[in-house]
């Protein structure tokens, strides 16, 4: 039976939890296809929905309808999407990267074909990267077409992350975070106080701190891009963080496996 992912997240804000009312979130019309991995807003308006089993979905109605859009992906296990500037899609499947260019209906395939990609993310439409388990991040200078592996060429990154204003670049892994600072051309660990080093997802926000979420070990967050972390876990009850984000009003928002 589909089953339909229930988001809840925790708000962080000057070191208090805040509790909205129980109609703050309002269910959408789908997808019902598995559990929701991962979610974009296109330039054009439009909403792309990476499902566990079900592949992408789109919707053109903030998300009261949605039709699968899996042209050409023949693996519909969906770990991460990210949209560049100029409207492609790329999305991170179980069975590689595929490109769907903008307005396009049919996706293609990359060279990372058959590799597990866990993570994508956009910086530009000439820096992309992409996380393969057990092989590092790739990198992708063409808007998603071609793909070569960095010096960061093993471990899994399940998340990626930049520091725009300063051209950091991050990647959390399951074996700690990797801060490059040149592009993706050389990488160092950067885990002093990260006790916990199975990264699952990574942020930095607009006051430029990062947050790691980890397995089991909660959020950690550093002040000092990656060189040192402190764990932020007050009011949080599940300690295994799957997804971060963050708004422009200094919110921080936590997804776990607890919701």
């Amino acid at each position: 039976m589909a089953q339909r992912l229930n988001i809840v997240v925790l708000l962080l804000f000057s070191g208090h939890t805040l509790v909205f009312a129980q109609n703050f979130w309002q269910s959408t019309g789908g997808p019902s296809a598995g559990s929701v991995a991962a979610i974009v807003s296109h330039p054009d308006g439009s909403l792309f929905a990476g499902t566990s089993g079900g592949g992408v979905f789109k919707s053109t109605n903030n998300g009261a309808t949605w039709t699968p859009w899996n042209g050409q992906i023949p693996n519909l296990n969906i770990f991460g999407l990210t949209v560049t500037p100029a409207g492609t899609l790329i999305a991170a499947t179980a069975g590689g990267a595929f490109r769907l260019p903008n307005q396009g209906a049919v996706w293609f395939q990359t060279n990372l074909a058959g590799l597990q990609v866990r993570s994508v993310a956009a910086r530009s439409n000439t820096e992309l990267y992409a996380g393969v388990s057990n092989l590092g991040v790739h990198k992708s200078t063409d808007d998603g077409v071609t793909w070569n592996p960095t010096t960061l060429d093993v471990f899994t990154p399940s998340s990626i992350a930049f520091n725009n204003p300063l051209g950091l670049v991050f990647a959390g892994t399951d074996a700690g975070v990797y801060r490059s600072t040149d592009a993706g051309a050389n990488w160092n660990a950067v885990v002093g106080g990260l006790t916990n080093r199975n990264v699952l997802s990574l942020i930095v926000t607009p006051a430029r701190d990062v947050y790691a979420g980890t397995d089991t070990s909660g959020v950690f967050k550093s002040t000092n891009n990656g060189t040192t972390w402190v764990t932020v876990n007050s009011g949080i009850s599940n300690t295994t963080i799957l997804s971060l984000t963050s708004n422009g009003l200094g919110h921080i928002f936590a997804g776990t496996a607890g919701g």
